[in-house]
């Protein structure tokens, strides 16, 4: 399995009611798994608990890799571009190396990823950011440009396992098309909640988990 989540149990505040109780979902390796209820019922929220970004009051989670998350919400913050993706480090390294640095802690952080920078470079062109540097601040960007910034650190890192809220909220017909053929193609494990229910059929979902509030 890629993600087991064992009768897991959830509540936004010590003292409220719990959002969902005894929750069990298992994700197999390359599976496609669509989230589906109604607004309120918790499924943002159990997403954000399978990322690890939330803790469980009950219960366990086992993933077999860190999934990679991209939120509904992509609200503009301090990070830049490089942030976005997920890169900082290993262009912190590359420089540092390029500008002379014999420490091993820089060559462990960049490791083979010589070609970061120009690989990060591809991505963003490929999801129609070609104008978008790398050190754009987030709060420059649109709410759509943040979700492809997003999606490009996705295929750029090829996680094993990648969750998606709503991601075609933001996109245009261009942006979607790409979504779809590349989410069609994924041989990774994926958890997507949509609402595009011609989305879901054409990305190959292979199960459906509702969930219901009360």
């Amino acid at each position: 399995m890629s993600l087991i989540a064992n009768g897991i149990s959830y509540r936004h505040h010590p003292h409220s009611s719990f959002l969902f109780e005894n929750l069990t979902l298992s994700v197999p390796k390359g599976a496609k798994v669509s989230l589906i209820g109604p607004n309120g019922a918790g499924k943002t929220t159990l997403l954000h608990l399978l990322a690890g970004r939330l803790s469980p009051a009950t219960g366990s989670l086992v993933r077999s890799s860190t999934p990679y998350l991209v939120p509904q919400q992509t609200a503009p913050d301090r990070r830049n571009v490089a942030e976005l993706l997920g890169i900082t480090h290993k262009l912190r390294a590359l420089r540092a190396i390029c500008s002379g640095s014999v420490e091993p802690d820089d060559f462990e952080t960049l490791g083979d990823d010589w070609e970061i920078e120009a690989q990060s470079r591809a991505a963003l062109d490929a999801w129609g950011l070609s104008h978008v540097a790398l050190d754009t601040p987030s709060d420059a960007l649109s709410g759509g440009e943040r979700t492809k910034t997003l999606l490009a650190g996705w295929t750029l890192h090829d996680p094993a396992i990648v969750l998606l809220d709503e991601p075609t909220n933001h996109l245009d017909i261009d942006s979607l098309a790409i979504l779809t053929d590349t989410l069609r193609d994924y041989r990774g494990s994926l958890v997507v909640i949509s609402h595009d229910d011609r989305f879901v059929r054409e990305i190959g979902v292979t199960e459906t988990v509702e969930l219901s509030i009360g």
